[in-house]
């Protein structure tokens, strides 16, 4: 009896060991990701679940469910949402039985995505007309006054908007995340659609509030090469600031980003279009904020190229060293080799 005893306990001791090596580098690659990714993809990894990219609601929201992972933080198992933003493992399930159906579900999210655009450019273009009617020829009282409430309005629309269609208001920002799989490839175009439709409507909207033309074209020259390196730059900055502040603290984004624009109406030569449906509605509108539709196309490309950068330098910051995965087989070999001398040990002392 005390043999088997002993046999049994070697064997457990061996399966542990070996399973030991696949535990330690399986927690050592996990310990990239912050721990509100990590309590996703635990609760997104059971089965049945219809994986969706979601952020998670408020802290006070999230415990009404009662609910808690192990680290302590709230798991919310009913939230229908698509937030892009907190795309980097944070997934968690829907309930089925409570989600619209596909179609519907498709057409709600292009019309907020409409809908977050149309006012987006309402705000920039009705915003820059009422800073320029104001300043009294101060261009740059104009622009402070075209500055602030763009970066407000995107706070706003982000939460508002946020967990309906992902917010994204930016087909640029749409790519990344179809790039990034966060997104899935067949929504792209007809985002990108909804985002420029949407803000062509918006022109109109600030047009019909100070009684202006209701179709017009820019005439304002935007070109050279230092506002197309602006754009350039003004785009990549703002994917790095969305995929950096998602990946560590998601519910800051709104914030995140509204900010980053207010900044780089100012430290960039072009004001930060960085949106290429924005820049698209911006060519109808003789004002303040227009452009003139022969500069848009250079615009386009330079904010592809520094959404695409943007991409390319967060992909390099968030992979997983091969090195560091090597050393911590290392580490778990050796201890393996340590444990398995343990329970041979064990195994002939009680045998």
């Amino acid at each position: 009896m005390c043999q088997d005893r002993g046999r049994v306990l070697a064997d457990f001791r061996l399966r542990s060991a070996l399973f030991l090596p696949f535990q330690m580098l399986r927690e050592t690659l996990l310990d990239v990701h912050a721990q509100r990714n990590i309590c996703a993809w635990k609760q997104a990894s059971q089965p049945g679940n219809r994986f969706s990219p979601v952020r998670f609601r408020s802290v006070s929201q999230a415990q009404s469910t009662g609910e808690q992972c192990e680290s302590g933080i709230p798991i919310v198992h009913d939230v229908p949402q698509r937030w892009p933003f907190a795309w980097a493992d944070t997934r968690l399930h829907e309930k089925r039985e409570s989600a619209p159906p596909l179609p519907q579900a498709r057409f709600k999210r292009l019309a907020a995505e409409c809908l977050g655009t149309g006012l987006l450019v309402t705000t920039v273009v009705g915003s820059g007309i009422m800073g320029e009617r104001l300043a009294g020829g101060n261009v740059a009282l104009a622009l402070l006054g075209n500055t602030l409430p763009t970066g407000a309005i995107l706070v706003v629309l982000i939460l508002a908007l946020g967990p309906i269609s992902g917010a994204h208001f930016n087909p640029v920002v749409s790519l990344v995340m179809s790039l990034r799989k966060n997104h899935p490839w067949r929504e792209f175009f007809p985002y990108a659609g909804a985002q420029t439709v949407g803000g062509c409507l918006g022109t109109l909207v600030a047009h019909g509030m100070f009684e202006l033309p209701l179709f017009e074209l820019a005439v304002k020259a935007r070109t050279g090469p230092a506002q197309w390196f602006a754009e350039f730059v003004a785009t990549f900055g703002l994917i790095v600031t969305i995929l950096a502040v998602s990946r560590f603290k998601s519910e800051a984004i709104p914030v995140a980003v509204g900010l980053y624009i207010t900044a780089a109406y100012w430290f960039t030569a072009s004001t930060s279009f960085a949106n290429p449906a924005v820049t698209i509605a911006r060519a109808l509108t003789n004002s303040f904020s227009g452009i003139a539709p022969a500069d848009v196309p250079m615009f386009i490309v330079a904010q592809l190229a520094g959404a695409l950068a943007g991409l390319g330098l967060m992909r390099w910051f968030f992979i997983v060293s091969p090195a560091r995965a090597f050393s911590a087989v290392k580490r778990a070999a050796f201890h393996n080799s340590i444990i398995m001398e343990i329970a041979l040990d064990a195994s002939q002392l009680e045998g």
